[in-house]
């Protein structure tokens, strides 16, 4: 992740509050007892059970609910308890603050999320004949694997739909970059339009449908422009700057995700 560290003792806060171990399986939604029990045996979550407690019940904190939430969404798209093994240790991966302490990949990233509202995905990269490793990256992170090509055939979770699934109460939207993801000439078009110097946007769209804009009738949102180029739902774009100046962006094949 690449943004900047939160003030240390709100990390240090978030950090506290997000490992109080307050929840046993009861609390659990879409996931039985004897999975969680075969998942703590095999290795795959922790085994923190009470040993002072006849029951001897394990109890789970925050960071805990999202990662059973990963391994539940792994599990229903057929990844193996090996896999499921991996994901969790590059989860559990410390990542150490100066004059902070160390946290797991998992709670910093939770942490990170909940201080920015920004979108975070896990990401599992294979090939034909094998899963070659798990990531988590934040956007701009991913996007740039995508086009470096550093990973190809994938799947993504938005980690964000795990917290608002697992912990609702601290769920917020998530800020998506409108800005990511796109080619160099659509993000000086979308510069232009946010500093309102344009005279007309004209835009080809994909059934060959012409939509032109004029900037002086009404107030063109930058947002709504992003959205059309991220969805590859233009073919050529042209804005004609208050200087007479002309810039153009050319549909390109962005990959899914």
């Amino acid at each position: 992740m690449t943004h900047e560290i939160p003030e240390i003792k709100n990390l240090l806060a978030k950090h506290k509050a997000l490992n109080k171990e307050l929840y046993t399986h009861h609390d659990l939604s879409g996931i039985s007892y004897k999975i969680l029990s075969n998942w703590v045996l095999s290795g795959v979550l922790e085994d923190r059970r009470d040993n002072t407690s006849g029951r001897r019940w394990n109890y789970f904190n925050a960071i805990d609910l999202v990662l059973i939430g990963v391994l539940q969404r792994l599990k229903a798209m057929r990844f193996t308890r090996n896999h499921l093994k991996a994901c969790s240790k590059m989860l559990s991966d410390p990542i150490s603050i100066p004059s902070a302490g160390s946290y797991s990949t998992l709670a910093y990233t939770t942490m990170l999320i909940l201080s920015y509202n920004h979108p975070a995905y896990l990401v599992a990269s294979f090939d034909e004949k094998e899963v070659l490793g798990f990531y988590l990256l934040d956007e701009k992170a991913y996007f740039a694997k995508l086009k470096k090509m550093e990973i190809t055939s994938h799947c993504a979770i938005l980690l964000n739909s795990i917290i608002k699934e697992k912990l609702p109460p601290l769920y917020r939207q998530p800020d998506f970059d409108i800005y990511v993801g796109l080619s160099s000439e659509e993000i000086a078009i979308l510069d232009q339009i946010k500093k309102k110097n344009v005279i007309s946007l004209n835009i080809t769209l994909r059934d060959g449908k012409v939509k032109t804009l004029e900037g002086t009738q009404r107030v063109i949102d930058p947002v709504e422009i992003a959205q059309l180029m991220q969805t590859d739902g233009y073919d050529t774009i042209t804005l004609k700057r208050k200087k007479g100046t002309v810039l153009a962006a050319h549909r390109t094949t962005r990959k899914n995700f």
